[in-house]
């Protein structure tokens, strides 16, 4: 979240639902497919504390803090980014699928 909740920066985090649903649904939901979406995914993740501070709101008036919610960011982009790998090497070894 980028400060509180009213706040009209934690709409962008709309738009990892949004690219997760294009994606899932462009790969219909299969293997081959699924790696590029997810990897954007987290890269969004990651990006989405940047993007709040670009457009000029700040989390430092409210708890948690910048830092804070650049952590959680981070720790579910980690959690997104060895499901792409897996998803990557079941595309490159049918046999996984």
């Amino acid at each position: 979240m980028a400060g509180y909740t009213s706040k009209p920066a934690n709409l962008l985090y709309l738009s990892v639902f949004v690219a997760g649903g294009i994606g899932a649904s462009i790969a219909r939901l299969r293997p081959d497919g699924m790696a590029r979406p997810i990897l954007a995914i987290a890269l969004l993740k990651l990006s989405m504390p940047v993007a709040a501070l670009l457009l000029g709101v700040s989390a430092l008036e409210a708890p948690p803090g910048t830092g804070v919610i650049m952590i959680l960011n981070s720790a579910f982009a980690a959690l997104f980014a060895p499901s792409a790998f897996l998803f990557w090497r079941a595309r490159r070894n049918p046999a996984l699928a």
